[in-house]
């Protein structure tokens, strides 16, 4: 890697487990503290005066150019930034699904948005509007506490336009090119209404116009009664009231204004119920109800475990689980429910039956995959390995390397950017591992990604856009791929049956049969009433399925 210096300085090391990212532009360095942006084409770096203009912001969660990169030829290649580590893009708390199981709450959401204002009203006191807030410009903390403005070296500033805007916050009211503080409260409107709702406030589903261009131009967004929007979305009565009315009179009225001051939590999340009836295809039968919401559910070798908000019920038995995130594993002679969970810092494995804590270890991120449960680590993944005997021990084994920075840990499968190229590691068996490189996903922003017998879902971001890609793999790891493009992003759901059956519930709330196996070609798509993107789709052997709200249900393809 040739040598690079940090004006004023000196030198600073910088290494492939340094790196970070790769996007259009160049590649992103983390070390320690500071985020290292050094440009593939140094012509296209911004202007040292422009970093100047941006030095005047000050809001801690501004993530801006600070000191200047320059190589041994003292020519400018890039900047640093300040590095804020384990953090969530903010596009996944859109997501109903996503909340519920990371525990994000109402009054979270509020102290959010009203944080995001007041940092939107401190770039407008500078003379210097953002232009393109889009909701990948945006991280938010993993305890959702705080939200970070990023790609600022885009902002527009007294000497330097802005040039890029994404289409879908753009206001269709004003002239191309022209943005005022009125357009960056309109980009804001867009982006808080999705953290609020879950749709994108010109999505869902008009009689006659689909298209978002015309949408936006005749104010005709879902707040209109003759819009409907998905099942799986937040009642638009769960909006705080004087941000309900600001909503109303940007999106409905086009006027432009800026947001209220009151943002008070004066509301409390519903849930739009819809009953299991008078479906076409489907015969539907509820199994299990519960006093709070289902979050996950697991079954091995007869031991069913169902998670709700409050408690964990292991074949029936309740006991009280107050962690976040819980995934279960099962150990392999005994089939013994273990739960991984994370609490100061480290990830506990705990026994649920005998109810003690089996081990700790430091770690990122955790997930199981089979009954087998996987840790992140610095510079490894590690399998838990349950040992049973008079009393059941637990080690763990290393069974892939990664570079720490450039890793995600998704459900079932772990996705590396590895210097530009995406790479996603899967583990069919105990200590067993297969990376395979994904030339699909170059570009892509990763959102979200499943992998569950063969089957390998991703939700990528690119262009402004949420890209759905479908893969699936033989026994040599060769693989097919189907990309449903301009998606709707409110989460990844399908199960695949023992028999290779894959059932997705698709952002059109439509359901998608189709088989696991490389080429076959048949997909049968329905489109049925009593189908909607709320249904959770599990699986127990070849039987599908769903949580809704508080019940679980089965559901079987009716005969004809």
């Amino acid at each position: 890697m040739p040598k690079v210096y940090i004006k004023g300085k000196g030198q600073v090391d910088l290494n492939n487990n340094d790196f970070l990212a790769e996007g259009g532009q160049g590649k992103i360095f983390a070390k320690g503290n500071v985020v290292y942006k050094l440009y593939h084409e140094p012509s296209k770096m911004i202007p040292s005066a422009k970093i100047d203009e941006l030095s005047v912001l000050t809001d801690t969660n501004i993530i801006k150019p600070e000191d200047l990169l320059i190589n041994s030829k003292n020519q400018p290649i890039g900047y640093t930034m300040k590095f804020v580590p384990d953090t969530n893009p903010l596009c996944k708390i859109f997501t109903k699904a996503f909340k519920q199981r990371e525990g994000v709450k109402e009054d979270q959401i509020i102290k959010l948005v009203r944080r995001m204002q007041e940092t939107l009203s401190h770039i407008h006191d500078k003379n210097i509007l953002a232009v393109d807030l889009n909701e990948m410009n945006f991280l938010v903390s993993k305890v959702f506490d705080e939200v970070y403005f990023i790609d600022v070296d885009s902002y527009q500033t007294k000497n330097f336009p802005a040039t890029v805007l994404m289409e879908s916050i753009r206001d269709r009211h004003m002239k191309p090119g022209h943005f005022t503080k009125e357009t960056d409260w309109f980009s804001f409107a867009i982006v808080t209404f999705q953290m609020f709702i879950g749709i994108h406030p010109y999505k869902g589903k008009h009689p006659t116009i689909q298209n978002l261009e015309e949408r936006m131009k005749k104010n005709i967004s879902v707040l209109n009664p003759t819009v409907s929007i998905p099942v799986i979305c937040y009642p638009i009565t769960n909006i705080p009231k004087s941000y309900l009315e600001w909503y109303k009179a940007l999106f409905e009225n086009g006027l432009r204004v800026s947001p209220p001051q009151d943002l008070t939590n004066n509301f409390v999340i519903n849930t739009i119920v819809k009953k299991i009836s008078n479906s076409n295809n489907f015969d539907m039968e509820e199994i299990h109800k519960f006093n709070d919401n289902i979050i996950d559910y697991y079954h091995s070798n007869g031991v069913e475990i169902i998670v709700t908000e409050k408690h964990v019920y292991v074949n029936g038995r309740k006991d009280v689980l107050n962690v976040k995130k819980p995934v279960f594993g099962f150990t392999q002679k005994m089939n013994r429910p273990i739960v991984a969970f994370s609490k100061d810092g480290l990830v506990n494995i705990y026994d649920v039956l005998q109810q003690k804590t089996l081990h700790t270890c430091v770690g990122k991120n955790y997930m199981e995959y089979d009954g087998r449960i996987y840790v992140q680590g610095e510079q490894n993944i590690y399998e838990v390995n349950l040992i049973e005997g008079k009393d059941t021990f637990v080690s763990t084994q290393s069974v892939s390397n990664i570079l720490e920075k450039a890793t995600q840990m998704f459900d079932g499968v772990v996705v590396q950017n590895l210097l530009g190229s995406y790479y996603v590691s899967i583990f069919p068996k105990p200590n067993h591992h297969n990376q395979i490189n994904i030339k699909e996903l170059n570009r892509y922003k990763i959102i979200d990604a499943k992998y569950k017998n063969n089957v390998l879902m991703i939700v990528g971001n690119k262009n402004g856009k949420y890209d759905r890609l479908v893969f699936r793999f033989n026994e040599n790891w060769e693989y097919d791929c189907r990309i449903t493009k301009d998606v709707c992003y409110n989460g990844i759901n399908f199960v695949v049956l023992d028999n290779g059956i894959c059932i997705c519930i698709n952002e059109e709330e439509k359901v998608e049969i189709f088989n696991n196996k490389k080429d076959s070609a048949t997909l049968t798509e329905i489109d049925d009433p009593a189908i909607h993107g709320d249904m959770k789709l599990f699986n127990k052997g070849t039987k599908v399925l769903f949580a809704e709200n508080n019940k679980i249900s089965s559901m079987t393809m009716r005969k004809k």
